[in-house]
């Protein structure tokens, strides 16, 4: 039995649709940028531990809506997946490791 989590680091670009077609009723987005992913697995006994720190990228879409003029709900989906060749000996596995997933998230928007 083992346990793994991945924690990400993300800077992107955030591409929403012009105010004058939406009036921030629905406004959709496109989002992108680079990602550092630190990827761990523990083992029962800490026999194959590994901690690992991966370049990767993230690209997605979704929308911010408005209830008031102050306060809105934003829903997005995300692709996060690692990018260059892994290291074999750190993931004890035959070959390149990569790593990708997908990951929706909700939020409370507020605008000051």
């Amino acid at each position: 039995m083992y346990v793994s989590h991945v924690a990400t680091f993300s800077g992107n670009v955030v591409l929403a649709a012009p105010r004058r077609f939406t009036e921030y009723f629905l406004r959709p987005y496109v989002v992108g940028g680079a990602t550092l992913m630190l990827v761990r697995k523990t083992t029962a006994l800490g026999v194959y531990d590994v901690s690992t720190v991966r370049p990767a990228f993230d690209v997605g879409v979704g929308a911010v809506a408005f209830v008031t003029n102050k306060v809105g709900v934003s829903w997005d989906v995300r692709r996060f997946q690692t990018v260059g060749d892994g290291n074999p000996a750190a993931g004890q596995s035959f070959g390149d490791e990569h790593l990708s997933f997908w990951r929706a998230t909700m939020a409370a928007v507020i605008r000051y």
